[in-house]
């Protein structure tokens, strides 16, 4: 597995820099973006998707995050990587969680359910979601948009 460590971008050379499902597999957060502040301009732009372990508090052992790869060394909330964001220069300007998941389907699984069962189950799912879960930033992914600020706390 790859760090951005050991990839030579000159400094200040990039206006945004995007990490989808990438810094929950990274060995050493703190190392890559510390490359990530040394790259991108002042008030440059970090976008990091990875999966919310705020989650994790409502759906516990069962969590998307611990299934959907057995390969994620470290799991985020909203708090753990907005510190760790602070912590490197980067101010965030957006914070959304979303869905992935079919949300009674997934933790309610029946196959032998016929489709207009499953049918309302996922608009159901979907009203738990949208109602409930985003607005409580408990949803199964998290999306974080930060600017470089170029100080770092």
């Amino acid at each position: 597995m790859g760090s951005l460590t050991s990839v030579s971008l000159p400094p200040q050379s990039a206006d945004i820099i995007t990490l989808i499902d990438v810094i929950e597999h990274m060995p050493n957060p703190d190392d890559d973006l510390r490359a990530v502040h040394r790259t991108v301009r002042n008030h440059g732009l970090l976008m990091i998707m990875t999966p919310n372990y705020d989650a994790h508090k409502l759906w516990g052992a069962k969590w998307h995050g611990y299934n959907a790869s057995f390969e994620h060394l470290h799991f985020f909330g909203r708090k753990s990587l907005t510190r760790l964001l602070a912590r490197w220069g980067f101010e965030v300007l957006y914070c959304r969680t979303f869905g992935m998941v079919d949300l009674l389907n997934y933790y309610l699984p029946n196959p032998s359910r016929s489709a207009r069962v499953v049918k309302v189950l996922s608009w159901l799912g979907r009203g738990l979601s949208n109602k409930i879960l985003v607005p409580l930033g408990l949803e199964h992914r998290l999306l974080m948009v930060a600017r470089q600020t170029g100080r770092r706390s």
